[in-house]
């Protein structure tokens, strides 16, 4: 019975990593705070720069490239977040996120989506890392 329970914990554990990479970096946003008010970088490079590394690190945590037009193969990004929002949606901290960024327009699913946007992608990050 252990080993059944072992095998079943190693697949999950062996399909989060496959799914989400929680050992990623996501410095996206420390980037731009920390350069901000730093009068040498231009505003609209810091923008450039932050929003390219955002798009990296997203994918990055994912495993995913985008193909040879530049394009995220979508289908595989939705399964996936599916796929966490399944292991993390009970955490408190994410229950609060979902809530207070829903609004009461979507079900908690698509909201979970929504928290992979540039603004909320970092915060989001630290609480499935948790997992």
């Amino acid at each position: 019975m252990d080993k059944q329970y072992q095998t079943q914990s190693q697949t999950q554990s062996q399909t989060q990593t496959h799914t989400y990479n929680k050992f990623a970096k996501v410095l996206y946003k420390e980037t731009e705070d920390r350069y901000i008010t730093d009068a040498e970088v231009h505003p609209d490079d810091l923008q450039l720069l932050c929003e390219e590394l955002y798009h990296h690190e997203l994918l990055t945590v994912f495993g995913l490239q985008t193909d040879d037009d530049g394009l995220v193969d979508f289908p595989t990004l939705s399964s996936r977040i599916s796929i966490v929002y399944n292991i993390v949606k009970d955490d408190p901290e994410l229950v609060e996120l979902i809530a207070t960024n829903n609004q009461g327009m979507y079900d908690d699913t698509t909201t979970f989506l929504f928290l992979f946007s540039y603004e909320l992608f970092h915060v989001v990050h630290k609480i499935i890392c948790k997992y």
